[in-house]
């Protein structure tokens, strides 16, 4: 049987491990609204995504019960999710709305062109 501090700890090292290999958890994150924001045509913030990996994660939970991994992406994503449920006014966040989401089109387009 896992412990909750055992799924905790998990947690806290995977996020600092992820940081390590991908760089801040923060641009990630924004990257992922605006690749998002552009594919539904409508603005989805870092919360947002943070939610909905979270959901991800506990549909697979309810699909196999004894994935222990399963349990420490939900717990980090949720992590996450309170940390840019109120940003601090230094956090930078996505700021993606109806009127400027032509130019968030833009901005991926040019980068996927970037990286051909």
């Amino acid at each position: 049987m896992t412990h909750a501090k055992d799924i905790l700890f998990q947690s806290a090292t995977t996020i600092e491990k992820r940081g390590t290999e991908y760089g801040p958890a923060l641009e990630n994150f924004e990257k992922a609204c605006y690749i998002a924001t552009a594919i539904l045509e409508k603005p989805i913030s870092v919360y947002d995504l943070c939610i909905i990996m979270t959901a991800l994660k506990l549909s697979r939970i309810s699909a196999n019960k004894r994935h222990e991994d399963s349990f420490v992406d939900a717990a980090s994503y949720l992590a996450f999710a309170a940390q840019f449920s109120n940003p601090e006014p230094t956090e930078k966040m996505p700021a993606v709305t109806q009127f400027n989401l032509e130019a968030v089109k833009m901005k991926m387009a040019d980068a996927m062109q970037e990286k051909k």
